[in-house]
């Protein structure tokens, strides 16, 4: 018997085939939020898992692809060991909110979704006052320095460590446009704020809003968490040390020294550039090509289902 997808069979196999490049299982209602280019609702994505052919379900818990049940497991294991992480995550996040310039801190990857392993490292993205970028950034890797915990270039053993691999100054937050696509939309929307003032998580997704063209749901679920007040899942809002009126004078100075301290850092910087996007907003690091893996990856689960990557990956987005 040869079992048709209709639209919603579709994004249900393309959400679920995306997470298994993760290791992820998802439960029905995380397939609903996560799920890939079209709205739908909790019922249809119910009725598409019960007639869909090679599904796994582990006590109608976890859905999995065909002959994946095994990462089951590894998602409660990393589950856990998230836990641990999390706690180091916002150590750092508070410390790091004494430094008057930073406006929000973020945690990004896998620890984002619970989905960090025990040697991985730990994802920070970091929203700055406009022409700080560089003063923020040398005062926060001297920070982590301190805590005694910062990911260095190179460096093999990585568990807990912390990744400083974003800053973004607040005039800088919507993601360019050749990198939107559905890799982009995921971390953009699975980041966890942790620390933050003067709504820079909003203004991030409101400057992000194609995301909603790949995770609909997704997309809707923030929204609706941020029209009532409630930056979903933030840990800590603002106030942890207030400058009062000195705030103007102190950015008045880092603005001073932000020419030199860009100046310092690029050509340190250039002798060690692989993957880096280095400008006045934006400073972003790649230890990884992790899209074009995730792109490789998505191909290669897809294509048996006929499932063409290039409807799901990049898509029209005005």
């Amino acid at each position: 018997m040869i079992i048709r997808f209709n639209s919603t069979d579709r994004a249900v196999l393309t959400t679920l085939a995306y997470a298994d490049i993760f290791d992820f299982p998802l439960t029905a209602q995380e397939i609903f939020r996560y799920c890939i280019g079209k709205r739908v609702t909790g019922k249809s994505v119910r009725k598409s898992l019960s007639h869909l052919s090679g599904m796994h379900a582990d006590e109608k818990t976890f859905f999995t692809l065909s002959k994946r049940n095994t990462i089951l497991s590894t998602r409660r294991q990393r589950g856990r060991e998230s836990f641990v992480k999390w706690r180091v995550a916002v150590r750092t996040a508070r410390f790091l909110a004494y430094i008057p310039s930073i406006m929000f801190v973020g945690v990004t990857g896998a620890l984002a979704i619970g989905n960090a392993g025990r040697e991985d490292d730990i994802d920070i993205f970091i929203v700055v006052k406009r022409k700080t970028l560089w003063v923020t950034r040398i005062l926060t890797v001297l920070s982590v320095e301190i805590l005694g915990n910062r990911r260095h270039p190179n460096q093999k053993e990585v568990a807990n460590s912390i990744c400083l691999n974003m800053f973004v100054s607040e005039d800088g937050l919507a993601i360019p446009h050749d990198d939107r696509d559905v890799y982009a939309a995921h971390e953009a929307l699975q980041m966890v704020p942790v620390w933050e003032q003067k709504g820079a998580y909003k203004r991030f997704l409101d400057s992000n809003k194609w995301v909603r063209r790949y995770l609909p749901n997704w997309w809707g679920e923030k929204k609706h968490a941020l029209s009532g007040g409630n930056a979903e899942g933030t840990i800590c809002v603002g106030g942890v040390l207030s400058f009062g009126p000195l705030l103007p004078i102190i950015l008045f100075v880092f603005r001073l020294f932000e020419p030199i301290a860009k100046q310092i850092q690029v050509s340190y910087m250039q002798k060690r550039r692989t993957n880096e996007v280095i400008c006045d907003t934006v400073v972003r690091f790649h230890p990884r090509d992790t899209r074009g893996y995730v792109r490789e990856q998505l191909h290669k689960r897809l294509t048996p289902l006929k499932i063409p990557l290039d409807n799901v990956f990049v898509m029209s987005i005005k």
